[in-house]
C-alpha cells in the first residue's frame, strides 16, 4: 500500500519494523551508509488525528530523515483501515514517501530468498503466514491479546501471572515473583494498568533465563500451544518454517526440539528483522 504525499522523494530510505512493544529503525543514506535506532511502538491502535508529544520531539531530532522514502512494517497492518490511518498519521508528522506494509512482511523479506515459505512472529505478540513470491496467502494467529497470542511473551506473562495469583509455584518462586515484581496487590494493579500488556510481555525477559523446571514447564507450554497451530495449518506445506522475534529466539532450542517432535522443519531465527531489510532493499533496489 503506497501513498503519496506532498513532496519530492530523495534517494534515502527509511525502514521500519513496528511491533507490540517497540519500532525498530534503519536510515539508508544515499551512499549505503546505514544508521539504526529505536522508537516507541507505532501500533494503528496508539495513533491518533493528531501528533503525540513524544512523536513530535522524537522526529524534531531527526528532520532529515523524514525526506527519505518510508518503508514501514508494522503489526495490525493486514488491515487496510489500519495501514490507511497508520499512513495518514505518518504524513502528518511530515514524512513525503509512505509505504506501508505488515509486520509479516517484513519477516518475509528477511527470511525468504525467493519469497516462498513460512515465517512465524514470536514477540511481543506471535502471528504465522504462508508467503508465496512474497504475496501473503494464508495466516493463522494475530488475533491480539484479548482473544489468542499463544506462543508470544506476553502469553507467558499471563500464564506465569495466573500460576502466581494462583498460587500454584514452589514456594522458593513464589518468593523470587515477588521480590521481583511485587505482591498480589501490586501485580493486580500493573496488570490492569494502561501499560498493562507491557508489564506482561516483560516478563518473558525478566524470568526467561536460567533452568527453573517451572519456569521451563511455563515456556514449554506457551511454546507447544502456538506450535501444534501451526502444525496443523502448515505441516501438510512441507517446507521449512522460519522464526523472527526475541522471544523465539530466546527459546530457539526448545522450538528446535518441540518442533523435530512434531515432525516440522525448523528454518531461520533472526531476533531483528530489521538488520536483514536493508540487504532485500538493495537487493531489489527499492
Amino acid at each position: 500500500m503506497l501513498q503519496n504525499c506532498t513532496f519530492a522523494t530523495m534517494r534515502t530510505i527509511l525502514i521500519a519494523d513496528s511491533g507490540g512493544s517497540r519500532t525498530d529503525w534503519c536510515f539508508i543514506g544515499q551512499k549505503g551508509e546505514k544508521k539504526y535506532f529505536e522508537g516507541r511502538s507505532m501500533h494503528p491502535m496508539y495513533v491518533g488525528q493528531q501528533i503525540s508529544s513524544e512523536d513530535q520531539l522524537f522526529w524534531e531530532e531527526r528532520k532529515e530523515m523524514l525526506q527519505a522514502d518510508l518503508h514501514f512494517f508494522g503489526a495490525g497492518c493486514l488491515d487496510e483501515q489500519n495501514a490507511h490511518r497508520l499512513q495518514q498519521y505518518l504524513c502528518l508528522l511530515g514524512f513525503q514517501r509512505v509505504h506501508v506494509r505488515s509486520d509479516l512482511h517484513a519477516s518475509a523479506f528477511a527470511t525468504l530468498k525467493d519469497g516462498t515459505g513460512i515465517v512465524a512472529i514470536m514477540g511481543t505478540g506471535s502471528v504465522a503466514a504462508a508467503f508465496d513470491k512474497f504475496e501473503l496467502t494464508d495466516r493463522v494467529g494475530g488475533l491480539g491479546y484479548l482473544l489468542g497470542d499463544e506462543g508470544s511473551g506476553f502469553y507467558f506473562g499471563k500464564l506465569l501471572v495466573n500460576e502466581y495469583l494462583e498460587g500454584r509455584l514452589s514456594d522458593k518462586l513464589m518468593q523470587s515473583i515477588e521480590h521481583t515484581i511485587g505482591d498480589r496487590s501490586d501485580v493486580l494493579s500493573k496488570v490492569y494498568s494502561p501499560k498493562g500488556r507491557d508489564f506482561l510481555a516483560m516478563l518473558s525477559k525478566l524470568f526467561g533465563d536460567g533452568n527453573d523446571p517451572e519456569l521451563l514447564l511455563l515456556h514449554e507450554q506457551n511454546l507447544r500451544s502456538f506450535l501444534k497451530v501451526v502444525q496443523q495449518r502448515y505441516a501438510k506445506h512441507d517446507q521449512p518454517i522460519h522464526f523472527t522475534g526475541s522471544y523465539a529466539c530466546a527459546n530457539q532450542e526448545m522450538i528446535e526440539k518441540l518442533m523435530s517432535d512434531m515432525g516440522l522443519s525448523v528454518g531461520k531465527f533472526i531476533a531483528r528483522p530489521i538488520e536483514e531489510l536493508p540487504e532485500y532493499f538493495f537487493r531489489t533496489a527499492v
